[in-house]
């Protein structure tokens, strides 16, 4: 074993219980040059514990880890386990731990070169593959390569290619990874010397470090020993190397410095030295272009750089990464990047899935609570509050400036416009309030004559009203007391609405949010947990279907339908319900439980507590600021990821116009923007 094996294993031994797996957006700065700072430190946010289970009271020390793209990253522990996500940036819940060999032979390091293939190593000279990584212990096989061997580091550049060196100079090679034992040869290239690192290029160039200071490279790394050849490059030992896919390869050493070459096969003269941290050892480096790079190292130092070979002035160095001793790094991208340390913890960065900081308030609205919105596109907006006003914009994003507001709009309601919205065009947005009034007009951005009232609901016992347009030409309401009331002529006055009572049907109550993502499907929920679904929305009460989806009790509080098949529910229970066919039956929703009330009475409770952009982007809003967003809405627990937004102020509603803009409005009259999310 090296003097570099045994540095890295004094920081594991030290960090037990503290290091982190660790999820990063990386800044996308110019190309710097020498003497500039290459590029904006990372944004970390704090740890998250992801592998802790009994019988470990504390996180479990990490091994390795690898990202082949933003939607997989599987990391590997000192016990035998895997942890995998399909949700990187997903907190904890979004993590599966899993057993993938016996815990006395310590996994050291993994490759996955596709969503298809992962291969890991162990100090028992074991080679651990998987052609499912998500699919649980039993999607891992072991296979006895080099019994006896210490294996370090694995790259798996394709899935024809692997190569794995160990701390005695081995070197193990397959061209078809999961074939078994007969897929792998075994030889010797740095005898006696301890190899910490190796990474290899598709095309065949591969470059292994060692403990001694040399690199040793092929650009035949399965022809044997002799098509490798070893180069002194440092005098400390290296401990890690990553090679972009064209023209680069960079080094990193114990001793603070990384070692660059654009010519990695030309022998020592090729490679150049550059001290980052003299004060620090770094442990592991990734560079997923020639133009970026990320290393890590001891006490939390985190290093970039857009020009890799350009000099110590093109790295810029932040102190922390939010945790100690981060050891291995994977970037499948230069926007996104992983950290692997000597614990079980996780933190993601600054997007909208797992933080709070790409979310920026804007205050339009005084003495008032903005209360529903509706956007029909990032260029048109409209808001509702509860002194009767319409704040509209054209420019959601721009500022208070923005939005203009037409004053007075519903003065005649019981607590202001407490109701829904809906805009099926630029030219038509229709609105209900808590008296049974409907306000429309069909040129939204207009002060408060461009808006008519009538009365749409006679019955008059609209207690929590909403309504969906799916088109200029269908508009249905719902009025919290029993009915849903349609219109073919929204802008036609009273008589353009009638009125259906399904609250008389059994086990009803009171419907309280409605979404018609076509003119042909329109659905309901109320709060007994029941589904209301109807393919011909003006037919009356008998074209209604009752579905009991979420038990006797299940308070359905939200929904969101962008599609006729996909709709998004939540309760206050914390379970969100999703369908891909919401008038297929009860069969056809799966309940989900997704967070923990803050409160006793819930935290998601406005009818417009969820927005789903598409099936690949769903926001919901709480009661005390909260988020929780998912790019998988149907894919249970482990796809939502929760934030603050707001502090604690109530935020009533978000609406996504598309997957890279999210507006939610909150009770002290601020609109909250979360772009590109």
């Amino acid at each position: 074993m090296g003097p570099a094996r045994n540095r890295r294993r004094y920081v594991f031994g030290a960090l037990v219980g503290l290091g982190a797996v660790v999820l990063g957006m990386a800044s996308d700065g110019t190309a710097a040059t020498a003497g500039t700072v290459a590029a904006p430190a990372l944004a970390w946010s704090a740890p998250e514990l992801i592998d802790n289970q009994p019988p470990y009271a504390t996180g479990i020390e990490s091994a390795g880890v690898s990202c082949p793209s933003r939607s997989l990253c599987v990391a590997v522990d000192a016990y035998g386990n895997v942890v995998t996500s399909t949700d990187p940036t997903g907190r904890a819940r979004a993590w599966t731990v899993a057993r993938a060999v016996d815990p006395g032979a310590t996994l050291t390091g993994i490759s996955c070169p596709s969503r298809s293939l992962c291969v890991a190593v162990d100090t028992a000279g074991n080679v651990i593959t998987s052609t499912d990584p998500t699919g649980g212990a039993r999607a891992w096989t072991a296979t006895r390569i080099d019994p006896g061997a210490d294996l370090t580091a694995v790259s798996c550049p394709s899935r024809s290619l692997c190569v794995a060196v160990g701390a005695s100079g081995q070197l193990l090679t397959s061209t078809n990874p999961s074939r078994g034992a007969g897929g792998w040869s075994v030889a010797r290239i740095d005898a006696g010397r301890a190899l910490n690192g190796v990474s290899c290029r598709a095309r065949g160039l591969c470059v292994a470090v060692d403990g001694s200071g040399r690199v040793v490279t092929s650009t035949r790394p399965a022809a044997g020993a002799g098509a490798w050849r070893s180069a002194r490059v440092d005098a400390n030992p290296l401990s890690a190397v990553s090679c972009a896919p064209r023209a680069l390869c960079v080094a990193v050493d114990d001793a603070g410095s990384v070692v660059t070459s654009t010519r990695p096969t030309g022998g020592a003269r090729a490679w150049s030295i550059t001290y980052i941290d003299p004060s620090a050892g770094v442990t592991d480096v990734a560079c997923p272009s020639r133009s970026f790079c990320v290393a890590v190292g001891d006490a939390g130092m985190e290093v970039t750089s857009t020009n890799p070979p350009g000099g110590q002035a093109a790295w810029g160095y932040t102190a922390q990464v939010g945790l100690l001793g981060p050891t291995f790094v994977s970037c499948p991208e230069r926007s996104f990047c992983m950290v692997a340390s000597a614990g079980g913890d996780i933190a993601s960065s600054t997007n909208p899935r797992g933080s709070n900081k790409a979310w920026k308030s804007i205050f339009i609205a005084a003495d008032s609570s903005l209360t529903a919105l509706s956007c029909r596109s990032s260029t048109a907006c409209v808001a509702l509050d509860n002194a009767g006003n319409v704040l509209t914009s054209t420019d959601p994003t721009g500022g208070p400036g923005a939005w203009a507001v037409a004053a007075g709009v519903d003065r005649g309601s019981r607590a202001g416009t407490a109701g829904g919205i809906s805009c099926p065009s630029v030219s038509l947005c229709v609105a209900v309030d808590d008296e049974g009034n409907v306000l429309t007009s069909t040129d939204p951005t207009g002060d408060k004559r461009a808006w008519q009232i009538a009365k749409f609901d006679a019955k008059n016992v609209a207690l929590t009203p909403d309504v969906s347009c799916p088109s200029v030409s269908l508009c249905v309401a719902v009025d919290g007391g029993g009915n849903v009331v349609t219109s073919t002529d929204p802008t036609g006055g009273t008589r353009a609405w009638k009125i259906a009572d399904v609250g008389g049907m059994q086990d009803v109550a009171a419907p309280s949010v409605v979404r018609c993502p076509s003119i042909s499907l329109c659905v309901a929920v109320d709060q007994n947990g029941n589904v209301i679904t109807s393919t011909d929305p003006t037919g009356g009460a008998h074209a209604w279907k009752v579905t009991n989806v979420d038990g006797e009790f299940g308070f359905l509080t939200s929904l969101s339908c962008p599609s006729a098949s996909l709709c998004v529910a939540f309760d206050w229970s914390g379970n969100v319900l999703t369908s891909t066919d919401p008038a297929g039956g009860k069969h056809a929703w799966r309940v989900t439980h997704v967070y923990r009330p803050i409160r006793v009475d819930g935290s998601l409770v406005g009818p417009n507590a969820v927005s789903c952009a598409s099936a690949s982007l769903c926001v919901a809003v709480g009661w005390f600021g909260e988020l929780w967003t998912s790019t998988d809405p149907t894919g249970g627990a482990k796809t939502w990821s929760h934030a603050d937004a707001d502090g604690r102020r109530r935020l009533d509603a978000v609406s996504c116009p598309s997957v890279s803009l999210c507006l939610a409005v909150d009770e002290a009259g601020n609109v909250v923007l979360g772009i590109s999310i």
